[in-house]
């Protein structure tokens, strides 16, 4: 391949990567891919190298993969999506709550970028990419637009832990009473920071290592929000360690407990946040209800005492599980916010 032709290949795979080839260029971009398989070598790395830009650029802490299906309109020569998808992956144990775990990124197959090609040339026009269409790209009729999951906020109490007033810095109190049902601890407590200090508001409640703090979920009715197979929450607000943390440590950890009369606990679903750095950083956390409905209790070495959970109520947990490790760390919660997916049943 000459200078002149790689120069006009390089403009070809630019403007298909930005949407912006015309019909003229259509063409020609398919017959090169279709009669040259260099052409097809140096599409396909171009092609990778772009999603895993756009990969690195993502702070995730959790990987969620993430599918989109696309077709290119044959009329504008311009890439449309026209489905979106996500899965997590989590293994579920008979009698053991269903764990949110981060995976380990798994290095891309070199061979992919060539993979979205070949899907290209085998005549369906399909092709899965990180980019999104252009604002003024129409998605054929026939395709049913894809809309966004709808998160309705559950009315918590005491969210942001302003109440009660506390007066001027440094007034500390007990426990927060709305954070503390079914078990107390006398390790978390409520106090009011300087102005600037509390993410929001004036006040924030510490949580020491070994402490936690239970909340009972209700909708907007006033109705318990029970455990239904499929069911999703998003639980998110403002975490920040009291002192710079060097390293990753696991100490924040939320749950989804179901609690009985004999205050015997079920942990259905946990997810442990880790923290480093320091300052304020905004955590979101996803759970889903496993199919599993049968549970042992935990925290108890009874035995035979398994629980269906199906239609009990969630009890949502915070714990700092940092008092058993090397380096134990307070940290300190603001603004806490718990939504539900209400037809994610």
């Amino acid at each position: 391949m000459n200078g002149n032709d790689n120069d006009e290949l390089n403009r070809l795979i630019a403007a298909f990567m930005d949407g912006t080839l015309d019909e003229q260029g259509r063409a020609d971009f398919e017959r090169r891919l279709r009669e040259d398989p260099g052409a097809v070598q140096q599409t396909g790395e171009a092609v990778r190298f772009d999603m895993e830009l756009a990969d690195a650029m993502r702070p995730d802490h959790l990987e969620i993969v993430q599918q989109r299906r696309m077709v290119i309109d044959r009329a504008t020569g311009q890439p449309v999506i026209v489905e979106t998808s996500d899965r997590v992956a989590r293994p579920i144990d008979l009698g053991a709550p269903a764990r949110d775990v981060t995976p380990v990124a798994k290095p891309k197959s070199p061979w992919l970028g060539l993979a979205i090609i070949a899907a290209i040339l085998a005549g369906g026009g399909i092709w899965w990419s990180t980019r999104k269409p252009d604002a003024a790209t129409a998605v054929p009729a026939s395709t049913p637009p894809v809309t966004a999951p709808v998160w309705v906020s559950l009315p918590l109490k005491n969210p942001g832990f302003e109440l009660p007033d506390l007066g001027p810095p440094p007034a500390t109190a007990p426990s927060p009473k709305e954070w503390q049902e079914k078990f107390t601890s006398s390790m978390v407590f409520q106090r009011a920071l300087p102005a600037g200090e509390a993410h929001g508001g004036k006040q924030v409640v510490y949580l020491l290592p070994g402490s936690h703090m239970k909340q009972s979920l209700f909708d907007g009715g006033g109705n318990p929000v029970v455990f239904e197979p499929g069911r999703k929450l998003r639980i998110s607000g403002w975490v920040k360690p009291e002192s710079p943390v060097s390293g990753r440590i696991d100490a924040f950890h939320l749950a989804l407990h179901y609690v009985d009369d004999r205050l015997l606990q079920y942990v259905v679903r946990y997810h442990v946040v880790p923290l480093d750095g320091s300052g304020w950083r905004k955590f979101s956390v996803e759970m889903t209800v496993p199919p599993q409905e049968v549970f042992e209790p935990s925290y108890t070495n009874a035995t035979n005492l398994l629980t269906t959970v199906t239609g009990r109520p969630m009890l949502l947990s915070i714990t700092n599980i940092s008092a058993g490790q090397n380096t134990p760390v307070t940290f300190l919660l603001d603004d806490m916010e718990v939504e539900l997916m209400p037809d994610a049943k």
